[in-house]
């Protein structure tokens, strides 16, 4: 049954020193309400059993322990977007993970982070659809801008095009990248 796993992994997790997690939960001082410690029924009854098997225990605060009151059976992308080192962008009043946004605008993830981690605006970098082909015009800009000396990250800002597409536009065309 993978809510009795559940159950044995989140107070594994609390108080076994050698677990590979245990840094993160009980060196963090997060333990288990006392209902719920040696009682997996009571923890069954809290919380219910598992809509499908792809559900995972997960607790509302990352800041507080695991009760009735802090805990759900969530999907992964919940999951994901409750972490602690999930970024969220507000735009247009709508607050997104960067993961959400991608998915929203069709535009993947780590283009999202890259352009951000390149100066881009949130904006910008969420917005700003991806182009599958650069046309002559713009390969013309891109060499130009490169010969003078521009970086390829300042490049794809100016240009608003993926830095792997400006790589790959300077090899086609001979140019050598350090």
């Amino acid at each position: 049954m993978t809510e009795y796993r559940s159950w044995q992994s989140m107070k594994a997790r609390c108080y076994n020193k050698n677990h590979t997690s245990y840094k993160n939960y009980g060196g963090r001082g997060l333990t288990v309400c006392d209902r719920w410690l040696n009682s997996f029924e009571t923890f069954l009854d809290d919380l219910g059993y598992k809509l499908n098997k792809t559900y995972t225990l997960e607790r509302i605060d990352n800041s507080k322990g695991y009760s009735k009151e802090n805990c759900k059976w969530g999907t992964k992308t919940e999951q994901s977007n409750n972490r602690r080192c999930t970024k969220f962008i507000t735009l247009n009043n709508e607050t997104l993970s960067i993961s959400d946004w991608a998915r929203k605008m069709k535009v993947p993830y780590m283009t999202i982070r890259r352009r951000m981690e390149y100066g881009w605006s949130e904006h910008d970098a969420v917005f700003t659809p991806v182009k599958k082909d650069l046309d002559c015009s713009q390969i013309d800009v891109i060499l130009k801008l490169f010969d003078i000396g521009v970086k390829v990250a300042d490049i794809a800002h100016i240009s608003k095009v993926q830095v792997s597409a400006i790589y790959k536009t300077l090899k086609k065309n001979g140019k050598k990248v350090s």
